[in-house]
């Protein structure tokens, strides 16, 4: 049987667009949230120096290095090998404290220090104290947050500390809500080993931006704001809010999301919960349609970072979630998709290729409980489709420097369905983020692959004003399938440019032109370009 959509052509599956593409973008936003900041490690004390000797050397036959409780002898059997059976001076001496010390913070232990103590030489027998570096107190300036201490205290072991461990837990503190790390100091003060840790800790924050990227049925100009508050029950706690409109016609879209997280150990470990709803009237040629629609979408979520580090951090997440769509026609219930998911999955980000990643895998399957939609439903969104499906889908996007002003950006999308899917659940191609010179879910399907370039100039200002600005050139290209050959599927090119200002730190304006290269757009029937516009402001 094809896949098709159970309202005939004259009210098209895009209909619901508006409200599935805020939602769409407020979980992207979410999902990307986690803080970009490149923490740097502390380099450690300055180099070994040795005890107090005269000027003659010594005829140094054994080496025996103590206080190494991580690190075996034999690493540093060359270096014994070395410094055994030849005079040594003062001089030699210290460099061999010097080069202990190097091979330890070689092997990762970054605050490694060696010295030699004044003692009797006169059976040839040196003694090289080697200190791998622990760390015996955190101390915070600036936010003393108990999530951040709660974070770092597990350097506080009593054991020798790895640049792995710090940077792990470093970033970890920087990755709750609202929380920067700004500067790190490692000092001994009477032989104690001090972490010194600069941070700061936002409470609130909001992002308010408008758009012209709606379709005419829902839009066109949309507006939104987002607010983050931090530390609410605890300290280790955020609350998001979302809220969306369209200003100019209000009554067509109405948004609004809310979700809750919190780091609940020092692991990491992050559960939330999350909530939206969103209801559109369409206008323009639907406007006497009489056509309302409803979007529920509800869940709960836990995410653990199984690495963290400069490098590499990978992430592993879960997810149970519910989703209601439903349409009204005349005043009578047309369309209904109810659909219990569990998802599980990775997402990670690091270096890649001379230049920086971050991508997500995500495996779906939909659940046959709570009233799910069941196969051959007559309102269902698809004919052929229910909430019993299988699917994997992914992101990855890559950006690296070429030079001092150009860079280059690359960014891919992609889901693989084992059965036909719901409207919530297809992918599409066409919007702001992928083919960009259509509108929102042009071309839709149960599995598709999109991809886009992005060649970049940056320019960075000095002064108040036009601190920095990037101009751009993108082509992109994608195409989505149904399962049995059904409607809606099919490949598009975009291709165009333009430019990103941040006017002030916090205010930002985006223009582009974007050039249709497979055909009309639906909306309108039209082949010109598109010029999407964005202000946002933080605040």
């Amino acid at each position: 049987m094809a896949a098709q959509s159970n309202l005939e052509p004259s009210t098209p599956s895009e209909i619901e667009a508006g409200q599935i593409e805020f939602e769409r973008d407020a979980v992207n936003r979410d999902a990307q949230k986690a803080p970009q900041s490149i923490i740097d490690v502390p380099k450690g004390l300055s180099e070994p120096q040795p005890g107090v000797f005269s000027d003659e050397k010594y005829q140094i036959n054994s080496i025996i290095i103590s206080g190494n409780k991580a690190l075996p002898d034999a690493d540093f059997v060359d270096l014994i090998e070395e410094y055994t059976s030849r005079p040594l001076s003062d001089n030699d001496l210290a460099t061999l404290a010097t080069r202990i010390a190097v091979r330890a913070r070689f092997n990762g232990y970054i605050f490694a220090t060696a010295s030699v103590p004044s003692q009797n030489l006169n059976l040839g027998v040196l003694r090289v104290t080697l200190d791998e570096g622990s760390i015996d107190e955190i101390r915070l300036e600036g936010a003393k947050d108990a999530a951040i201490a709660r974070a770092l205290q597990p350097l506080v072991s009593g054991g020798p500390v790895t640049q792995a461990a710090l940077e792990r837990r470093l970033l970890l503190a920087d990755d709750i809500s609202g929380v920067r790390i700004l500067d790190t100091q490692f000092e001994k003060e009477g032989g104690r080993g001090v972490l010194i840790v600069k941070t700061s800790r936002s409470q609130t924050s909001a992002y308010a931006e408008v758009r012209n990227n709606g379709s005419q049925q829902v839009g066109p100009i949309r507006a939104r704001i987002d607010v983050d508050l931090n530390g609410i029950l605890s300290s280790g706690d955020e609350v998001d809010l979302s809220f969306g409109t369209t200003p100019l016609q209000p009554g067509e879209l109405q948004f609004a999301r809310g979700s809750y997280k919190i780091v609940v150990d020092a692991s990491g470990l992050e559960l939330g919960a999350h909530l939206s709803y969103s209801r559109t009237e369409p206008g323009a040629f639907l406007s006497d349609s009489e056509i309302e629609g409803r979007f529920l979408r509800a869940g709960v979520s836990a995410q653990y970072p199984l690495k963290r580090s400069r490098d590499l951090s990978v992430w592993v997440i879960g997810e149970f979630e519910v989703t209601e769509l439903e349409q009204d026609r005349e005043g009578a219930l047309a369309r209904r998709d109810r659909v219990p998911t569990v998802r599980a999955g990775l997402y990670s980000r690091g270096k890649l290729a001379g230049g920086r990643f971050s991508g997500r895998l995500v495996a779906t399957r939909g659940l046959d409980i709570l009233s799910a939609t069941d196969p051959g439903d007559p309102l269902a969104s698809r004919a052929d489709a229910s909430a019993r499906f299988s699917s994997l889908y992914g992101w990855i996007s890559w950006q690296r420097p070429l030079s001092q002003s150009f860079s280059l950006a690359l960014g891919a999308r992609g889901q693989l369905a084992s059965d036909p899917v719901l409207a919530t659940e297809d992918i599409g191609i066409g919007g702001t983020s992928f083919l960009r010179g259509y509108d929102f879910n042009e071309r839709a399907g149960d599995s598709g692959i999109m991809g886009y370039g992005e060649l970049r100039y940056d320019w960075r200002g000095k002064g108040f004003w036009l601190p920095r600005a990037q101009a751009y050139v993108f082509a992109d290209g994608g195409v989505v399938d149904n399962l049995e050959g059904g409607f809606g599927s099919g490949s598009l090119a975009s291709a165009g440019g333009g430019l990103r200002l941040n006017l002030t730190r916090d205010l930002d304006f985006d223009m582009e032109l974007a050039l249709p290269l497979t055909g009309e757009r639906r909306d309108g029937e039209s082949a010109g370009p598109l010029v999407n516009l964005r202000v946002g402001q933080a605040f």
